[in-house]
């Protein structure tokens, strides 16, 4: 069975300002992260930053994120699953890289076009490592939401 740490963190005030329009103004929540990191995956989620920006007349939502990596991998996947304030699903965000990451820190980057009114009010982000192949087998985490 495998055990799973989980780590939060905050992400910053759930106001936030995009061409001088003001979101959720006059709220004090802060914003938060939660990571889960499955003890027998070869890469383990360090941080995540989720940001908001306003391109192209549409939200964009990027992720930072620092990752771990503990033996040679082929390919991962990065899941992040956004609720809102109350803790209700939102959506799911996915994040697949299909290339060779060597043993040692590795800084990654994904970012997503978002097309709906919602976007303001995305309050928890939840972060995992999906999948990972190494040369040797595939593991995938079995997280539930």
């Amino acid at each position: 069975m495998n055990t799973y740490d989980v780590k939060r963190e905050t992400e910053g005030p759930f106001t936030f300002k995009i061409l001088s329009v003001e979101f959720n103004k006059g709220s004090s929540l802060q914003r938060e992260s939660v990571l889960f990191n499955d003890s027998s995956c070869p890469i383990q989620l360090s941080t995540n930053a989720m940001s908001f920006s306003y391109e192209g007349n549409r939200f964009r939502l990027s992720s930072a994120m620092h990752l771990s990596v503990d033996q040679p991998v082929m390919a991962l996947e990065v899941r992040h699953i956004l609720f809102d304030l109350f803790g209700r699903h939102m959506k799911n965000l996915s994040s697949l890289e299909a290339q060779d990451f060597a043993v040692g820190p590795l800084p990654l980057h994904a970012t997503w076009n978002l097309f709906d009114d919602n976007t303001p009010s995305q309050f928890t982000y939840y972060g995992y490592l999906c999948c990972t192949r190494t040369s040797a087998r595939w593991h995938s985490v079995g997280l539930q939401f």
